[in-house]
């Protein structure tokens, strides 16, 4: 498995489209896309999102690779971060914490 920033190819793959303006990195096997994670350009605001495939969650050494890889994207990304915090997955509220979010707004938390 391989940690690297996405390609638009990665992008279309995991999305269907490319959603937007945005910088992301990808954990894949070979080819095919196990999981993203990034910031995104909307209107008003830049946005962090990141899903995963279950199988990935076994593998803890390479998403801690991860966090910090995405950690210098939310640095870079040159302004407040929003987040929304799922509330189907029980580990975002400290996976949030952890990447330096502070809770903000009702599911809602904020990067710097």
């Amino acid at each position: 498995m391989m940690l690297r920033y996405a390609t638009r190819e990665d992008l279309v793959q995991w999305f269907g489209r490319v959603p937007g303006t945005m910088r992301a990195i990808v954990i894949a096997d070979e080819d095919r896309v196990l999981g993203v994670a990034g910031v995104l350009r909307a209107d008003d605001h830049i946005q962090a999102f990141s899903s995963i495939k279950d199988e990935l969650r076994q593998h803890k050494m390479l998403m801690g690779r991860a966090a910090v890889m995405f950690k210098k994207l939310l640095v870079e990304a040159g302004g407040p971060v929003l987040a929304l915090c799922s509330p189907t997955e029980p580990t975002a509220p400290g996976l949030l914490a952890h990447l330096g979010f502070k809770h903000w707004a009702e599911g809602v938390w904020r990067h710097g």
